[in-house]
């Protein structure tokens, strides 16, 4: 599992900068886990380009939500890339939702183009 050391809840706020959105996944793991030093520059794929796929069976519909996500400069994935657009792109779909709280991301389909990963999300 990839990340799986962050604390993170989506559907809580959407950000008008990705500095602010760091800002606050830094506050928020001082509180739950200050021995983490979190670094959004951080590279934690080699791909430019991935796909996160996460099914929401617990919704009244069966939904699923499914996020591309691609670096801004064609380099490798940062940590902040990737969990900034999983925010933006995911409020409203776990807005308001008790099973929202980021446990990380799981490789899924590697071979695919660009590669696929799963969200790992709990309450």
């Amino acid at each position: 599992m990839i990340l799986e050391a962050i604390n993170w809840k989506f559907g809580r706020k959407k950000y008008k900068t990705s500095s602010a959105f760091y800002a606050d996944l830094k506050e928020y793991n001082e509180i739950l886990s200050p021995e983490l030093d979190i670094d959004p520059s951080e590279k934690i794929v080699e791909a430019s380009q991935i796909v996160i796929n996460f099914d929401a069976d617990w919704k009244d519909e069966n939904a699923s939500l499914s996020i591309d996500i691609k670096s801004q400069y064609n380099e490798p994935l940062t940590i902040g890339e990737v969990l900034y657009t999983l925010n933006e792109e995911s409020f409203e779909f776990f807005q308001e939702e008790e099973i929202a709280y980021f446990k990380g991301i799981v490789e899924d389909d590697l071979e695919e183009i660009p590669p696929e990963y799963k969200l790992v999300a709990e309450d």
